[in-house]
């Protein structure tokens, strides 16, 4: 089963435009140390269609809507994330996003800085690598 969760953020509106607090440590399981945006993207276009052997994920939607598919080795859930939601993505799960317009935004918080090591691209290596419970040898 696959344990990633979807978090309901709390938003503040009013008439001069909507307020996101994000808090760490009960909505957040670790504390960040890379953030990064994803903007810009063409309608339909897929991102993301990776795993980490080792980096958890918090993605948010700032703008728009972002549908996910995650997966591991056995299991596989999708949804779609809105403007107060975000999915906390463990590691070692297969994940991609899918943008609806032009206009949505992403914002990632990952609990380790980047290492192109700690990527997984291609999805046979993954499912050896799931099957070994996370080792390739």
């Amino acid at each position: 089963m696959i344990k990633s969760r979807v978090v309901l953020l709390n938003s503040f509106n009013d008439v001069r435009g909507c307020l996101l607090p994000m808090e760490f440590g009960h909505m957040c399981p670790f504390t960040p140390q890379r953030v990064f945006t994803v903007t810009g993207v063409p309608k339909g276009t897929r991102r993301g269609g990776h795993a980490h052997k080792w980096t958890e994920q918090l993605l948010v939607c700032i703008a728009g809507r972002i549908g996910y598919e995650l997966q591991d080795g056995e299991d596989k859930v999708s949804g779609e994330l809105r403007p107060n939601q975000c999915i906390w993505i463990p590691r070692m799960i297969w994940d991609s996003q899918v943008f609806y317009s032009t206009k949505d935004v992403l914002l990632v918080l990952c609990n380790l800085p980047y290492d192109e090591k700690d990527y997984i691209r291609d999805f046979d290596e993954y499912l050896r690598w799931w099957k070994n419970g996370g080792s390739l040898e």
